[in-house]
């Protein structure tokens, strides 16, 4: 049976897709997965400072640093402080597993928890679409149910043909409204306004 530690790194490894911990790369995502694996190993776990660094090729002094730099990151670094997080929650989950003695495949509980997040989202976003879809169909129902058939082709329209129709929509009205307000209008010979209509 795999001891906690190594449930550990391998936890660390799957969650932040880093790959295997121990070796020499300065890359970001290893240096903050061997600063993570340093700091939640210290704090979870009664083994010594030495028998950590081994997991991940480093010596003591390292892992002393790392912890620190860890501890820095995660209150200074909000992206570094949520991978932490991330981790940490799985690890504590092993770890009360481990408290009470009972064997289960790590590997495969943990996969199947980051199988079910995955769909989880999928999910969430295809209900979000699929709200959007049902609020334009119920919006289009109730609307196209009340309109004319002059108002149907209005909002069919594009922008541009939109804007020239109330344009022209608004200098009708306007010409209705000048012609009803002033019927004395119509005995003006050359009114602008209705010469257009005569």
């Amino acid at each position: 049976m795999s001891t906690f530690i190594e449930k550990l790194k391998a936890t660390t490894q799957l969650v932040l897709k880093t790959g295997e911990l121990k070796g020499k790369s300065r890359k970001r995502d290893l240096v903050d997965a061997r600063k993570i694996f340093c700091l939640i190993a210290r704090d979870l776990t009664e083994e010594s400072l030495e028998y950590i660094g081994r997991y991940i090729g480093k010596d003591h002094s390292t892992v002393i640093y790392a912890c620190k730099k860890c501890e820095d990151h995660i209150s200074e670094d909000d992206r570094f402080r949520r991978k932490y997080e991330l981790v940490l929650s799985y690890a504590s989950e092993f770890h009360k597993l481990d408290e009470k003695e009972e064997v289960l495949d790590y590997g495969a509980l943990l996969n199947s928890t980051l199988k079910l997040k995955k769909r989880l989202a999928e999910l969430t976003s295809r209900i979000l679409v699929l709200n959007k879809e049902l609020d334009e169909a119920k919006e289009n129902i109730v609307v196209n149910s009340d309109l004319t058939e002059v108002e149907k082709r209005v909002r069919k329209l594009d922008d541009r043909n939109r804007s020239v129709f109330n344009e022209r929509s608004i200098a009708i009205v306007n010409m209705l409204e000048k012609t009803s307000y002033y019927p004395e209008r119509k005995k003006i010979v050359g009114d602008p306004i209705l010469s257009r209509w005569e």
